[in-house]
């Protein structure tokens, strides 16, 4: 196969997964994790005959992915729950954090043309999964909420398209209206925040684009390390609700499952509990309940105190593997904000940087830190970004040049 013809099948596999990665995640979540292996898989193998060798990862991400991975395994030495829980993790997220390294450098092979295609199919694939999403509440009484978070997620690589497109201003607007309205009436936490926290760190970015890589990492590196003091200092269920009448039960019942992680978090601070031990720990299966009304709104929530996981990936990390655990994420955001310094420049940073902080949001408030789906979305997400957004002279050589450099 040519070069020309290996990269026609690289442009394939990126328009086709930006267009199917919001849809599927508004009609059947667990479904992004196989799209994102086969995406993976095509891309790599396409990199491959085009270049002649496997694609190459970012070794300092490696070091910490493989860092997280062994600690982990470590954590079977001490884990609170079954020793299949963490067997099950390694299953799981070692091949994914695999197929990451080695698909985001594929972003190289994508040229300034195929840049457009990609935006495009993330912006029409956004809109059908919006539609889907009312639909499915509107029409079926069914809550896929990954689905509108995709959208919101999506939303910032597909702003760097909109230039081609007549009334881009216009367009970009309606867009975020759409998603912030469909949020709002529907109560998606975690889809506000991605675009308020997104849409605040791309403002900062414009007016000054070298301080915020370094202001954004030392947020979230501070946010990350005083996460369990913080949720340890949340107010009970009935303070909460009086102090802001208007919060919502969803939200009164994360807070109380934030508080309860971090008392569970104090029990094994510097190694945590084991990996993906939040499900089996055993004062985990602790019961909440209140029911109490404040005015004529009514609060109550009878669950686990954990059910399956936190709804905050900070906590669950610190949960599971403790301060050393959280300092590895640290470390891993480092690692992200230094990839776009060094790839990104003007707008392309600035949605970057805009990308990143939405993610972030979103760790914060929903969600497991080891759902594949979860994890897989975020990998899509980076090479689509990496894609659209890098420097140009960044993507590497065409696939004209990539043929000459491969012709006998």
């Amino acid at each position: 196969m040519s070069g020309i013809q290996s990269n026609s099948g690289l442009t394939t596999a990126y328009v086709a997964t930006a267009f199917l990665a919001p849809v599927v995640a508004a009609t059947a979540p667990k479904g992004v994790a196989p799209l994102f292996v086969l995406f993976a898989i095509v891309a790599i193998g396409c990199f491959r005959r085009s270049t002649g060798h496997w694609p190459r990862p970012d070794l300092a991400a490696s070091a910490i992915l493989a860092a997280i991975t062994l600690f982990g395994a470590a954590s079977l030495n001490w884990t609170t729950g079954l020793s299949a829980d963490t067997r099950t993790w390694i299953v799981q997220t070692a091949p994914v954090f695999g197929l990451g390294l080695l698909v985001l450098p594929t972003a190289r092979l994508v040229d300034e043309k195929n840049r457009r295609r990609i935006g495009l199919a993330l912006l029409v694939g956004c809109l059908l999964a919006l539609l889907l999403y009312i639909g499915e509440r509107r029409l079926l009484d069914r809550q896929v909420q990954p689905g509108l978070v995709a959208a919101a997620l999506v939303l910032w690589p597909i702003l760097a398209v909109l230039p081609s497109l007549p009334r881009p201003r216009l367009i970009g607007g309606m867009l975020i209206l759409a998603i912030m309205a469909t949020a709002v009436i529907f109560g998606s936490l975690s889809s506000v925040l991605a675009v308020l926290f997104g849409g605040a760190v791309a403002v900062l970015a414009r007016l000054a684009p070298r301080s915020t890589p370094a202001l954004l990492g030392t947020a979230m590196v501070a946010w990350t390390l005083i996460a369990p003091v913080a949720a340890y200092h949340l107010p009970d269920p009935e303070t909460a609700a009086n102090r802001i009448p208007m919060i919502a039960n969803s939200t009164l019942h994360r807070l109380v499952i934030y508080r309860g992680t971090a008392e569970l978090i104090a029990q094994a601070p510097i190694l945590g509990h084991g990996a993906n031990s939040a499900r089996s720990i055993p004062e985990g299966q602790n019961r909440i309940d209140y029911d109490f009304m404040v005015g004529e709104k009514h609060f109550a929530a009878h669950s686990e105190l954990i059910p399956l996981h936190p709804h905050n990936a900070l906590l669950q990390v610190w949960l599971e593997l403790g301060l050393v655990g959280a300092l590895l994420a640290c470390a891993l955001f480092f690692i992200v904000l230094r990839g776009i310094v060094r790839t990104t420049e003007g707008t392309g940073r600035v949605l970057s940087l805009a990308t990143v902080a939405a993610v972030f949001a979103v760790l914060n408030v929903s969600f497991g830190a080891w759902q594949s789906w979860w994890l897989c979305l975020m990998l899509i997400l980076a090479t689509m970004n990496r894609a659209t957004l890098a420097r140009p002279q960044d993507l590497g050589p065409s696939a004209t040049s990539v043929k000459k450099q491969v012709s006998p």
